[in-house]
């Protein structure tokens, strides 16, 4: 698979997503003795276990099972996420020029890039078209309790903090190319054991976005998943 240059810490959970998909719950005891055997929610889907990294066609398929929600794709974004992607092409460039041409896409901006001092021109527009995608797209995620999830960061988290947070055409070469989405967001403790920095991690194929992690699910599936998951809004006492 190809992928769009990504910095080290995007890179690093995008290798780990699948082992993230309790973040945001309670840590175990591990020397606990388990007397069942848990069972997966639709707020906390499983990869499959393979001993091979899933193919496109089993990706999509493997889509299927996870929470997910519609969103029509816009002109721009259906004619550039069409095999073959060309990223130097002109839908390419279209597509660019609509995400960032949206008032509410202009008004957040790009925290620094972390060791990104050298690097080209070209690479800093890479990281900040992947950016500015993540924001589009999060308009559009509409979560369980009526809000969307650029309403959850913008106003709820501690913000646009995190550079990492992106939204990236993947194309492997096949009739399977999505979109891979991951935000980090950061919020206050209602309790004491909860993970105050939960990833949510989406893959979009088509008109239709994927939860990919726990948390994600959570958005998605639970209208109470700020109590559920033991957080606050900032500015909450």
């Amino acid at each position: 698979m190809t992928m769009k240059l990504i910095n080290m810490k995007a890179f690093a959970f995008l290798v780990s997503a699948a082992m993230l998909a309790g973040c945001g719950g309670k840590q175990e005891d591990p020397g606990a003795k388990a007397t069942e055997q848990p069972t997966a929610s639709s707020a906390d889907p499983v990869e499959p276990q393979a001993s091979e990294p899933l193919s496109d066609a089993d990706r999509v398929a493997n889509a299927d099972t996870r929470p997910a929600i519609e969103v029509p794709m816009t002109k721009q974004e259906r004619t550039f996420v069409s095999p073959p992607v060309d990223f130097n092409s002109d839908a390419a460039a279209a597509f660019y020029r609509m995400v960032k041409s949206d008032p509410d896409v202009k008004r957040v901006r790009m925290p620094p890039i972390p060791g990104m001092e050298d690097s080209s021109a070209e690479e800093r527009k890479g990281f900040v078209d992947d950016f500015k995608t993540a924001v589009f797209f999060s308009k559009s995620i509409r979560l369980a309790d009526g809000s969307t999830l650029y309403d959850l960061i913008t106003h709820c988290s501690t913000g646009w903090h995190d550079s990492a947070t992106a939204a990236q055409v993947a194309d492997s070469n096949t009739n399977h190319p999505y979109v891979y989405l991951q935000y980090f967001m950061k919020f206050k403790p209602a309790e004491e054991g909860f993970d105050t920095e939960p990833q949510a991690l989406f893959e979009r194929y088509g008109s239709r976005i994927v939860a990919k992690s726990g948390f994600a699910g959570s958005l998605l599936t639970d209208p109470d998943f700020m109590r559920h998951s033991g957080l606050r809004c900032r500015g909450q006492g």
